[in-house]
């Protein structure tokens, strides 16, 4: 999980935030906790996975991702809150739960490539990260 912590605590440092219609401390949260989720599974395939890498740069996906979370209304305080309140080890489990879930053990990188292609496939927020 060491890598996965140091996803959350990275993001977490650049202020990093979800974006989501309803601007509300609790919501800028679990936008977090999910965008956080999502770039640590986008971050792990990547470094399993030689044909898929994200498709942009972590920051440039944090910088794009705290910006559309201010469009929508979030301010810097909603921001901040939702970061402290977070816990990397919360997400990290999540995110390996959610693998899990779909059948794909963190440590297979032939099942990591076969997930990572098929979030690309269905358009998902993680899939929308690699290229």
């Amino acid at each position: 999980m060491g890598w996965m912590t140091r996803i959350a605590v990275s993001a977490a440092a650049l202020a990093v935030a979800g974006c989501v219609a309803t601007p509300s401390p609790q919501g800028a949260q679990a936008q977090f906790e999910g965008f956080t989720e999502d770039l640590a599974l986008a971050r792990l395939i990547d470094e399993r996975c030689p044909s898929i890498r994200l498709r942009y740069s972590q920051d440039q996906l944090i910088t794009a991702y705290r910006q559309q979370m201010l469009a929508a209304g979030y301010n810097q305080s909603d921001l901040f809150q939702a970061l402290f309140r977070s816990s990397p080890d919360a997400v990290a489990v999540s995110a390996l739960q959610r693998l899990r879930a779909s059948g794909v053990q963190p440590g297979n990188a032939p099942q990591l490539c076969a997930y990572g292609l098929a979030e690309m496939a269905a358009g998902t927020r993680t899939g929308s990260f690699l290229r």
